[in-house]
Order: structure tokens, then C-alpha cells, then sequence
């Protein structure tokens, strides 16, 4: 019988889950051969996606179907390309009988031959059948076999770069799906050993894998945590022991082990006598560390942080705000280490000293106003009616750093005095100013200068486009301003959006890889939109293709959203 997932997979079905663009270039992945199944059954499928870099999709279906990416669409929970290049995959997939039957028929021997062929040239096969005989005696479990099978799959040679990240993700996986076995098989006391032991081997490893695309490392290090936390509470450990050894996981680790553990549901494994030793721990290692005054620096940062984060979440989970604010007091280097002591307090309801901690902040560091700390006593001379005083920093403030933001909150400021147009005045000289120098021919349009971007930004806020686009011009600007220009002029003055546009898809196609195709096609789509399909767009697209001719997966990009006239339909 066909799965109710197979039988979700419908074309139909996808395209109600996401918008036509990410549907022609999720069907354009799927006939370019870039999705890999790993794994099927009725009601869940997982897969990875060869776009600029592998892509794990994971479809589901309960009430209807549902797709999860580690892309960056797909994180903020749209049904993106990738999931729907998966779908069809899926639901074209089908068994094979004959197949079944073919090999079912070989001799053991032919088998045995069979599978050592496969896990000499499988490096993850041959990991996995490695953890396994590790765990293969019916009379326990051979806790030093498993270590070393461990140390095999998790320790790298030399680096690992992106591309491969995600085949070591898979050995990571391979080794927590072989001690979660362990676990269910009633060797809790041996499996925390062992994850303790992976959890230490790993985090020696991360610095050596690149997996800042999609993160395979912190996914194996997160998995096996909520593992450890399981497997202790089911060997009943020793709460005073555990402590120990989970402060110490904690403080010795670079990748933040465990960082998190109270709140994440130890306390209850811990036990009274474990908590206790547990505070005992903590509360010596953070009254160690130095003071710190206004622009003072600790060098071990690293050790200092995960020592003050630890006291933190504990402090909170007591409910210990005095003990909070004694632990943040200890930094008082600069002013988001003020802000933060205030805003414990002020979360406590304790209005009056945030505000005294916030205030004596700006006065021991007159020349580092922090924006937040800033904005934290504004707003509370506002709500209390002291609306010079906010006027007054806001615009010492805006004179120290003439931002976007500072504007926004001058502005803020200065509208409840009723004096906002004197102080417009005097911010907008004060930009001009500070802007960089004009910048004349093809130099206003490059994209690492600013140029007039904070005058562009704030008179687009202000809903002048004309003079954002008048500064622009002028003295350039940065990409999302040009855009946010194109779509703000579109209405008005086509010809305006089509020169921003142009200059955003010029740029992009300034890399050569899929990544930079795919995002010019995106800018073209939009532009498409604004313009409504006009001449003067279709001659943009003719003169893309023709300029980037070459490139061939452009051009079947560009084919596939705006076939050349005189095309087959």
C-alpha cells in the first residue's frame, strides 16, 4: 500500500505550499539530480539537497504535508525550493520487489562478501558496523570497543571543509544512534561514559570542520547533550560526582558544552546533594574571577564568559536577583555591562535603582555612551516626565554617533517636546557633515562604500524618495538601500527602479556560482513585479542573457522563468 506520505506528494498538493518561483527552481533541482534520499517510511522522509551547499530537508506528514530545512527560508518555516525538489522524489519512489527477491536469493557467503566489499569503500558504512559489533555480545557491552569506534568516526584528519561537513554529520549520527540503542538496551552507566567521552573527543574536533553553513557539529553536540541528560537519569547517578563532572564539561569546553544544563532539565537528575554541590562549584569559581571597572579587559574572555554564564542561569533559577546582580556587577567594563545589571533590576521591579545603576553607567563612561544604555534612561526620563533631560542625551548622543537609529530616537525625543523641527535642522547639518566625501562617475555606485546611505535611509523613512534619491546619486549608497530606492521610485518613476535594479543584478552577477544566479533571477522577479512585466524590463532580461551568455546555468535560469521569445511553450 502506498504511504499517506508518498500519497501527499502530489504536484498539485506542493505547489498550494509555496510561491510559483520556488516551485520552478524546487522542480528545476529535482530534474538536475540534486536530492539524495536518506531515509523513508510512511509518515516522514529525510533528505539532503545539492544547492550552493548540501541542504537537509526533512517532509512529514500528519494532517498534511509539511517540509523543514536547514536553509535559511526553510528556517524561517517556508516550504522553500529545497523541500519542494524533495517532494516528488518521494512520492515517485517505490519498491523494489524484484530486487528484494534477487539478493535475498545469494548464499551467506556471497552476502558476507557482498557487505565487506561495501564497507571497504564506505567509510560510514564501515563506521557503522563497527559500532555495532562494539555492541554485538549478548552479555553487555564492550565499553573500550565502543570508545575507540567512537574516537574513529568523530576525530578528523587535518580539515574538513564545508562541502564535506555534511558526511561527517552522518558519522556523528551513526555514533548517537548506536548509543541511543545502548541506552534503550538497559547500559545507561556505560552510555553516559561513552557520550561524556564523545561530548569531550567532539569538541576537541569543531575547530577543525566547517560546518557554518549548516551547523552538523552543534547538531551533533546538542543531540548528544539531551542523550547524556536521559542516560544520567536513568543510571540514578551520584548528584555530588555528576556536578562535579558537569561543571567541569561546562568550563573546559570551547564549544559551550552543556552550557545550558540546569534549565535544560538537570536540577531533577542533580538531586538536593548534587544542586547543592553544584551552587557550592559555581559560587567559588565566579567570586575568583576579577573585578572589573569601566574599560577594564579580563584576557581569559572565553573562560570568564562561560564561568559568569553558568552563575547566571543558576542564579535565575533560584530566583536569586540580589545574587544576579552581585555576578553582573563583577563586569563593569563598559556600558552594556551597566545596561545589564539595570535591566535585572528593572525586570524585578525594582524601577528606582535600574535607573540609578543605568545612570551612574553614563557617568563613569562619558565617552562610551552604548546606544542601549542610552535608550534605556531616555525612555525612563520620558515615562516621568523629564523630557529635556531625554532630549539632552538623546542628542549628545546622535552628536557622538549620527546613525539612522540615533535619529529615530532624537526624533522621538525632541516630537514630545514639540520641538522636533530645530532639532531636524541641526541633525541634518550635523549628517552632512559627517557623510563621506561625494563620490562622482561609477564610484558612487560601489557597494563597500556607504557613501550617503544614513541620509538616503532616514529621508526614505521620512518619505522624501525624491531626496533619498537625489542623495543617492550623489554620493551612493549601500545595496538594500538601492533596492528599497527601486521599489520606492517604481510607482512613479519607472525608469529610476529599473536603474537601481540593474545596478543590484550587475552587481550580483560579479561572482560567478549558482548562489549569485539565483539571487539576480530573484532581483529580476521582483523588478518584474514592480514594472508589470513593461518593454523596458523584457530588454533588461534580452540584455542579461546576452551579456552573460557563457554562463549556462544562468541561462537556463533565466529560460526557465522568461523563455527567449520564439521558444517552444
Amino acid at each position: 500500500m502506498t504511504s499517506p506520505l508518498r500519497m501527499a506528494c502530489t504536484r498539485l498538493s506542493i505547489a498550494g505550499l509555496t510561491d510559483g518561483g520556488s516551485f520552478e527552481r524546487g522542480e528545476l533541482y529535482r530534474d538536475e539530480g540534486r536530492v539524495r534520499l536518506t531515509s523513508t517510511d510512511d509518515r516522514s522522509a529525510d533528505a539532503i539537497v545539492r544547492g550552493q551547499e548540501p541542504y537537509r530537508v526533512r517532509l512529514t506528514f500528519t494532517h498534511g504535508l509539511r517540509g523543514t530545512c536547514s536553509c535559511p527560508m526553510g528556517g524561517a518555516g517556508v516550504f522553500c525550493k529545497h523541500c519542494v525538489a524533495v517532494a516528488p522524489v518521494v512520492g515517485e519512489e517505490r519498491e523494489e520487489p524484484a530486487l528484494r527477491a534477487f539478493v535475498s536469493s545469494w548464499s551467506t557467503s556471497r552476502l558476507v562478501d557482498f557487505a565487506l566489499e561495501a564497507i571497504a569503500r564506505d567509510e560510514l558504512l564501515r563506521d557503522r558496523v563497527a559500532l555495532q559489533a562494539a555492541t554485538a555480545d549478548g552479555e553487555g557491552v564492550d565499553a573500550d570497543a565502543l570508545a575507540a569506534a567512537i574516537d574513529d568516526a568523530v576525530r578528523v584528519d587535518g580539515h574538513v571543509p564545508w562541502q564535506e561537513s555534511w558526511a561527517y554529520g552522518e558519522r556523528l549520527d551513526a555514533v548517537l544512534d548506536e548509543l541511543d540503542r545502548t541506552l534503550e538496551a538497559g547500559n545507561a552507566d556505560v552510555v553516559v561514559e561513552l557520550v561524556e567521552h564523545f561530548l569531550r573527543t567532539l569538541d576537541g574536533q569543531l575547530e577543525h570542520v566547517d560546518d557554518s553553513q549548516d551547523g552538523v557539529g552543534t547538531l551533533g553536540l546538542r543531540r548528544a547533550e539531551e542523550l547524556h541528560r536521559r542516560a544520567c537519569a536513568a543510571a540514578a547517578q551520584d548528584g555530588p560526582a555528576l556536578a562535579e563532572r558537569l561543571l567541569e564539561l561546562q568550563l573546559a569546553s570551547e564549544s559551550e558544552l552543556l552550557l545550558d544544563a540546569l534549565p535544560a532539565g538537570y536540577a531533577e537528575v542533580l538531586g538536593p546533594d548534587g544542586l547543592a554541590r553544584y551552587r557550592e562549584l559555581v559560587d567559588a569559581r565566579w567570586r575568583a574571577l576579577p573585578v572589573l571597572g569601566p574599560g577594564e579587559r579580563d584576557s581569559r574572555y572565553a573562560a570568564r564568559f562561560r564561568v559568569t554564564h553558568v552563575a547566571e542561569r543558576l542564579a535565575e533559577r533560584d530566583g536569586d536577583v540580589d545574587r544576579l546582580v552581585d555576578i553582573k556587577a563583577r563586569d563593569l567594563s563598559d556600558g552594556w555591562a551597566f545596561l545589564r545589571v539595570a535591566e535585572t533590576l528593572d525586570g524585578a521591579g525594582r524601577s528606582e535603582e535600574a535607573l540609578a545603576w543605568a545612570e551612574r553607567g553614563l557617568a563613569e563612561l562619558p565617552g562610551d555612551h552604548d546606544a542601549r544604555l542610552v535608550d534605556f534612561v531616555a525612555d525612563r526620563y520620558l515615562a516621568h516626565g523629564r523630557g529635556e533631560e531625554a532630549l539632552a542625551l538623546r542628542a549628545a548622543r546622535f552628536e557622538q554617533q549620527p546613525s539612522f537609529g540615533a535619529y529615530r530616537a532624537l526624533h522621538a525625543a525632541a516630537t514630545s517636546l514639540g520641538v522636533w523641527a530645530a532639532e531636524r535642522d541641526r541633525a541634518m547639518a550635523r549628517l552632512r557633515a559627517a557623510q563621506q566625501p561625494e563620490q562622482r562617475g561609477a564610484r558612487r555606485w560601489s557597494s563597500a562604500a556607504r557613501g550617503h546611505s544614513t541620509l538616503v535611509e532616514i529621508l526614505l523613512w521620512e518619505g522624501d524618495a525624491s531626496a533619498a534619491w537625489e542623495e543617492a546619486q550623489a554620493g551612493g549608497c549601500t545595496d538594500d538601500l538601492w533596492r528599497a530606492l527601486g521599489i520606492a521610485r517604481a510607482p512613479t518613476h519607472p525608469d529610476d527602479a529599473l536603474a537601481a535594479f540593474r545596478l543590484l543584478v550587475g552587481r550580483a552577477l560579479g561572482r560567478a556560482d549558482q548562489r549569485a544566479y539565483e539571487h539576480a533571477v530573484e532581483l529580476l522577479t521582483e523588478l518584474e513585479r514592480l514594472l508589470d512585466g513593461s518593454d523596458a524590463f523584457a530588454e533588461l532580461v534580452a540584455e542579461v542573457r546576452t551579456a552573460n551568455r557563457r554562463r549556462r546555468n544562468l541561462v537556463k535560469l533565466l529560460d526557465a522563468r522568461w523563455p527567449p521569445v520564439g521558444s517552444a511553450p
